[in-house]
């Protein structure tokens, strides 16, 4: 077996351990090839509290690892991007605790995941002081895809250049820069530390004003104002890890990108305790989920000018007040479902809390066979379904009200689970969830969008005509997502 083949093997079974959240050690054999095995039962108490046997284990692991993708060949943004070495070497430092078990090893894996994100030599990180944390901090490469953006790095001194003022500028100016920079005023912050002029200051939290985040080919939305409803999905966290969002997109190519967030949505000791409390809302833009590495999916409608000019005043008004957020009944995807609301479209993303952590399929056939019981026996059924799972949504903070909301926020919160009466309700065990939208709403759309195009593009019409009308069905949506039939 190649070193190389070796190497593909161990990467592949590290990233099926750690996906799986299973403790692993690396072995090394005779040959001075390694493979990683699970640590079995009896190590695992042998070895709970013992410090010095999972530094050396992870040290090992981060060893290797930082090996490995010191052989490799530079890769470009794009393909280190998918690269899966520099993925498994990610996903280890997040399982391993870098700060109580810092070690030169760990340090020697961090250095080369920051190197191999931007495609450069780990050297040219330390003839650019500074670099390094600033990628480490800012996900700098993220916004590099995203805009399509380069950095270069001069062949002589080393010193890498990023965009900035539209023009490529020296790491090191930039650097003094960053340094005079003035903290934010508002509590809420997300660093926009990068923008289609390059480099720069701004916090996607405060404003006022809705603006382009990025500029595109109106041909692709057939030169129309267009209404687009956004989601990711995150398998690692299915109830509080996906997002919705909105763009809204004109006919001279602007792209603008709002999205509700919550206090906590960085505060992973708020989430994990109370997920489900009522808290303070946030409007963002751009939502910073356009520059992550998670599938998204879209649905784009075509709106007249009104329509946008009253969409992009009620975003703007709304951002003047005091929102709230709720993960069950005020969350990101109704904002999106509220906003569309005002082109007469209603997406139907409403589905079970069960559905969301059950098989798929699994919910439809327990309601089906429920659905063949006699009717009162069927209110007693959903009635004790609902107690078991509202119980559940109590103990996750679906009745509490977050301390730091204000009076407005108060008067406007409704948290999930209101009374005694609600544990037995069924309908509060449903919510819109994001990937509802991206699994479920959007099959719907698309597979009318394909009928439609089936039943009325000829095929004797030109290449530009059709793909034009293709467009244009691509912008629309079936009756039944509209309030009323935009055709009667």
């Amino acid at each position: 077996m190649t070193a190389l083949s070796t190497d593909t093997s161990l990467i592949h079974t590290l990233g099926m351990a750690l996906r799986q959240d299973n403790p692993v050690a690396l072995h090394t054999h005779a040959d001075g090839t390694h493979t990683v095995k699970p640590l079995g039962i009896l190590s695992r108490v042998w070895h709970w509290k013992d410090t010095a046997f999972h530094k050396e284990r992870h040290s090992r692991l981060a060893g290797v690892v930082a090996r490995i993708l010191s052989v490799q060949p530079r890769l470009t943004l794009e393909a280190a991007n998918n690269d899966r070495t520099l993925s498994v070497g990610r996903r280890l430092l997040k399982h391993m605790n870098v700060r109580k078990y810092k070690t030169p090893e760990m340090e020697s894996l961090k250095k080369q995941i920051m190197a191999t994100k931007l495609g450069i030599h780990p050297e040219i990180l330390d003839r650019n002081p500074g670099l390094q944390q600033f990628v480490e901090k800012s996900h700098i490469e993220r916004y590099l895809l995203h805009y399509g953006h380069p950095l270069t790095v001069n062949a002589s001194t080393g010193e890498v250049s990023f965009l900035k003022d539209k023009q490529m500028t020296p790491w090191s100016q930039i650097s003094a820069e960053m340094k005079t920079w003035k903290p934010f005023t508002q509590p809420q912050r997300q660093h926009w530390i990068y923008g289609q002029d390059g480099v720069q200051h701004e916090n996607m939290y405060e404003w006022t004003e809705l603006k382009p985040f990025k500029k595109e080919d109106p041909a692709a939305w057939n030169h129309k104002y267009v209404f687009e409803v956004c989601a990711c999905y995150n398998p690692e966290s299915t109830l509080t890890g996906n997002h919705s969002w909105i763009r809204l997109k004109t006919p001279s190519g602007d792209v603008y990108s709002i999205g509700l967030y919550h206090r906590s949505k960085a505060n992973f000791s708020l989430i994990n305790k109370t997920p489900l409390r009522t808290n303070s809302g946030y409007l963002m833009q751009p939502d910073v989920s356009e520059f992550w590495n998670f599938k998204i999916t879209t649905v784009a409608v075509a709106i007249t000018e009104e329509i946008f000019l009253k969409m992009k005043h009620l975003i703007e008004e709304d951002k003047k007040q005091d929102l709230v957020f709720n993960t069950l009944n005020n969350n990101c995807l109704l904002y999106c479902k509220k906003v569309g609301a005002l082109a007469n479209i209603d997406l139907p993303t409403q589905d079970s809390l069960a559905s969301l952590v059950m098989p798929e399929g699994a919910v439809e056939k327990i309601e089906r066979y429920i659905s063949y019981l006699p009717r009162c026996i069927q209110k007693v059924c959903l009635a004790v379904a609902a107690f078991f799972v509202n119980v559940s949504l109590l103990f996750l903070g679906a009745n509490a009200l977050d301390n730091g909301l204000n009076s407005e926020q108060r008067a406007k919160a409704t948290p999930q689970i209101n009374s005694f009466k609600d544990l037995f309700d069924i309908r509060k065990t449903r919510m819109d969830h994001p990937s509802t939208f991206s699994f479920k709403t959007l099959k719907g759309i698309v597979d009318w969008r394909e009928r439609k195009i089936a039943e009325t593009i000829g095929t004797e019409e030109s290449p530009q005509s059709r793909e034009r009308k293709i467009r244009e069905i691509y912008l629309s949506l079936p009756p039944e997502n509209y309030v009323f039939n935009p055709a009667s």
